[in-house]
């Protein structure tokens, strides 16, 4: 059954309703600042990754420029949540105005960005933050309105945390402003009904663009149209239509029943409980609607079928991972060492340790890597790169091969979630199911 949410309207969504809202500052700041300029930029030598030196003297002119709309956003930070209304920017094609206003969004991000490796490279840290905790905050807010394209907050917040790691390393931190960026982003952290609430906003999103692609409400330029889109489909072959119809509706009602056992979980135990049949089915496998996706028509890609709402756990642990992150760096520069273990972190930086979503235990911890690359879900780490790891939906560990006492130790992956209920080793050795985290 699909329900009134998804039929009717996205006011009970836990979307902004934008009748009883004020705009949020953060849409004039957004409207306030210019353009980037095209040679903002060197290629060789990207901003994110070197720092600020590296910035060409257009994007420094750009930034010291647009100073007001930089005011602005961190003065939304200070006010309650406001609507982003789609009207403010334009008024034409719903799609068309949504991906405009996604693009603008993702600029004025890579200008906040931009402002905090500017205040880190003048050693303005607190600054810097403002700015780091400006970007996560956008995208919580706007994430809670109805723009017609599918948002994600954690996006926008781990775009934030990422880059804060060298912040957190920086000579001249203090122990005092790594504990407020804890506390301000721990604050920011997604509650448990937040799977259900995504799943049925890009329920209806989905459902709605939909509609509007396959029965030619709202045509895609001809080069992009899928299958699906033809006219002479809807002319000779509508019933694959409502068959694409019920399948994404069959599809998104499964993932909403992932959702709501997922954020009862969080809110009964604080972590997921798995067994091996919730991890086969919410990895997609198995038993479910998603089996018969290959056996229609591809859908539009304004109403791709979602991602399981098994991520959400895994983007939770990468949150709760970079915090962690952040105290590992400034515990090394005050002690000139990395901490032996993660409990040597409290009471200083936290009150508990945070947890792993997918175990209720703490997060794996490598403090000097491992002597071997390992593959995660997020990424690669080169041997001897320190990290940190989440179990992830299947529950997995590092175990120590067995080898002459003369040979360099190795580590494969095994993982507890198998159909025999035994530990069990992975396909590649080398590939661990969870996300990691590099430490500096």
């Amino acid at each position: 059954m699909i329900p009134k949410e998804v039929l009717e309207s996205p006011d009970k969504l836990g979307i902004t309703e934008h009748s009883q809202t004020k705009p949020s500052l953060f849409v004039e700041a957004m409207n306030t600042f210019s353009a980037v300029p095209a040679t903002s930029r060197a290629p060789e030598e990207p901003v994110e990754e070197k720092g600020w030196q590296f910035a060409t003297p257009d994007l420094k002119a750009w930034v010291d420029k647009n100073k007001r709309a930089r005011e602005l956003a961190l003065e939304a930070v200070q006010k309650p949540p406001g609507s982003f209304p789609l009207a403010i920017l334009a008024n034409s094609d719903e799609r068309v105005v949504a991906v405009r206003y996604f693009q603008k969004m993702h600029l004025f991000v890579e200008f906040l960005l931009d402002s905090a490796r500017k205040f880190e490279s003048e050693d303005r840290l607190d600054e810097a933050l403002a700015c780091y905790v400006a970007v996560a905050r956008l995208g919580s807010d706007a994430a809670k309105s109805d723009l017609g394209v599918r948002l994600n907050a954690n996006w926008l917040t781990m775009r934030a945390l990422n880059a804060m790691q060298q912040w957190a390393a920086a000579p001249k931190q203090t122990t005092e402003l790594v504990q407020k960026a804890i506390r301000e982003f721990s604050a920011l952290e997604p509650r448990p009904a937040t799977p259900s609430i995504s799943v049925l906003q890009d329920w209806h999103i989905s459902r709605r663009n939909l509609h509007a692609a396959i029965w030619g409400d709202a045509p895609t330029p001809p080069k992009d149209r899928a299958v699906a889109e033809l006219w002479w489909v809807r002319w000779f072959l509508p019933w694959e239509l409502w068959r694409l119809e019920r399948l994404t509706d069959a599809v998104y009602a499964a993932d909403l029943e992932e959702a709501d056992a997922i954020g009862s979980d969080l809110t009964r135990l604080g972590y997921v409980s798995m067994t091996a049949e919730r991890a086969a089915r919410w990895d997609h496998q198995g038993d479910g609607p998603w089996k018969f996706e290959r056996t229609t028509f591809a859908e539009p890609a304004e109403a791709q079928f979602p991602f399981s709402p098994a991520h959400f756990v895994d983007d939770l642990a990468r949150e709760r991972m970079a915090l962690i992150g952040l105290a590992v760096a400034d515990f090394k520069r005050v002690h000139k060492e990395r901490p032996k273990f993660l409990q040597e972190l409290v009471p200083t930086y936290f009150r508990r340790l945070p947890s792993d979503p997918w175990t209720g235990g703490d997060f794996l911890y490598e403090r000097e890597g491992l002597p071997n690359d390992m593959s995660f879900t997020n990424g690669r780490i080169e041997p001897r790169v320190p990290f940190l790891a989440s179990a992830g939906i299947t529950d997995c560990r590092f175990v120590q091969r067995l080898t002459t006492p003369t040979s360099t130790p190795s580590f494969e992956v095994v993982s507890r979630l198998s159909p025999s209920g035994k530990n069990v080793r992975r396909r590649s050795p080398q590939y661990f199911d969870g996300p990691m985290l590099r430490l500096p």
